[in-house]
């Protein structure tokens, strides 16, 4: 139900989870490795919690953009495990730092509320297609077989992404705004080109 109350707020954007593994050396030293990331679908708003500006109201209030949270409102849905601390939050381009998560209702099930803030490392996620399905035209399901065998048919191209893509092309001649899901006629297309915030990459389509 959650889920499809989010797909018709007209504030609901897509962002990218990104899963991290934390392990901490003998050195006492963290290291972050990346596990994964899954697209969702979400409402990314600053946060309506003001506990951040001061109690006096003298001066000017002077609000540093990194100290102020921002809430992600999402569904569990497709979701590996629950997001944690130190797992990363991708919107348009710009990374967030997951602060801490909880229920965003009790009589809502498997709707979350994310406190993030942005990213304060040099970290910046490159532009890349990290993975990618082929859809069934009409149904929107993961095709049961190779999609070689549906040349000349309509089939969908979900991709998860890192970065910030704004064009898509075919022969890197060509280009066409980005969008994470694509719907074309498959012609044996064997690479699929992105551009953006990081310049360029592409992407093998193997069968």
């Amino acid at each position: 139900m959650a889920d499809i109350q989010l797909s018709h707020n007209p504030l609901a954007s897509e962002v990218v989870v990104i899963f991290n593994d934390l392990s901490v050396d003998h050195y006492q030293d963290s290291r972050i490795a990346e596990e994964g990331r899954v697209k969702k679908l979400a409402v990314f708003r600053k946060t309506e919690n003001m506990e951040f500006v001061p109690d006096s109201d003298s001066g000017d209030l002077q609000i540093d953009d990194d100290s102020v949270p921002y809430e992600v409102l999402l569904t569990c849905t497709g979701l590996p495990r629950i997001p944690r601390r130190d797992d990363m939050l991708l919107n348009e381009g710009d990374l967030y730092t997951i602060h801490h998560v909880k229920p965003m209702n009790r009589s809502i099930d498997g709707l979350w509320q994310l406190i993030v803030y942005p990213e304060r490392t040099a970290f910046v996620d490159p532009l890349c297609i990290h993975k990618y399905t082929f859809l069934d035209g009409t149904t929107l399901q993961p095709l049961a077989d190779d999609v070689s065998n549906h040349v000349g048919e309509e089939v969908v191209l979900d991709m998860v992404y890192g970065g910030k893509p704004e064009l898509l092309s075919w022969d890197a001649e060509h280009w066409f705004p980005f969008r994470s899901r694509i719907r074309f006629v498959y012609n044996e297309q064997k690479i699929i080109h992105v551009k953006g915030g990081m310049d360029q990459a592409y992407k093998m389509l193997e069968k």
